[in-house]
């Protein structure tokens, strides 16, 4: 799997954004995450739901089911085609192996630890409702294309508290920014 750099356009944290009490024993939440790596396109699915514990009554977030499609760039077609997958695609489901046995344990987490690798989380769900850069650095020139085919590139390099931009069209001038980077 290498180092995934995961980022996730949705509930990162349960904890963080939905109070454990939100939820009911009979309520379940679906977290869909879709994220690229070396030109496969992956989408992990995860199915979690409350837990209680009979003897004290407190309850807990566990994973219940997870699935985790993958399959190559170069084979979508559209741009609504890379959020779609079929049932060849299916890389790997939880079940009750030993790897999995653990209820807070992510697919991810086991392949990556099977594999001695290790993957980078950003969280930017704080910027789904904004026109926002990722300021990371990397952008694949095969989601570039598929956003917009007259890019040429998109650099985005972080220096001090400042962020250098710069963007190039096919046949136009390289456009470079500037800009602040936000702390929280």
């Amino acid at each position: 799997m290498c180092n995934y750099l995961v980022t996730m356009f949705g509930i990162l944290l349960l904890d963080h954004y939905m109070h454990i009490d939100d939820l009911n024993e009979e309520q379940k939440v679906v977290i869909t995450t879709y994220f690229y790596h070396e030109g496969i396109v992956n989408k992990l699915q995860s199915v979690i739901e409350k837990k209680v514990n009979q003897v004290d009554g407190s309850g807990r977030l566990v994973i219940a089911e997870e699935y985790l499609w993958e399959k190559e760039i170069n084979k979508v077609k559209t741009k609504k085609g890379i959020f779609v997958f079929n049932d060849s695609e299916l890389r790997t489901r939880r079940n009750q192996n030993e790897e999995y046995l653990l209820e807070d344990v992510s697919i991810i987490l086991a392949l990556n630890k099977k594999q001695g690798t290790n993957f980078f989380l950003c969280d930017m769900s704080q910027f789904t409702d904004h026109n926002m850069l990722n300021v990371l650095g990397k952008y694949p020139k095969e989601i570039l294309t598929f956003l917009d085919p007259s890019i040429e590139y998109l650099y985005c390099t972080p220096e001090g508290k400042k962020v250098d931009i710069r963007l190039k069209f096919y046949e136009k001038e390289e456009i470079i920014l500037i800009k602040k980077l936000c702390r929280h």
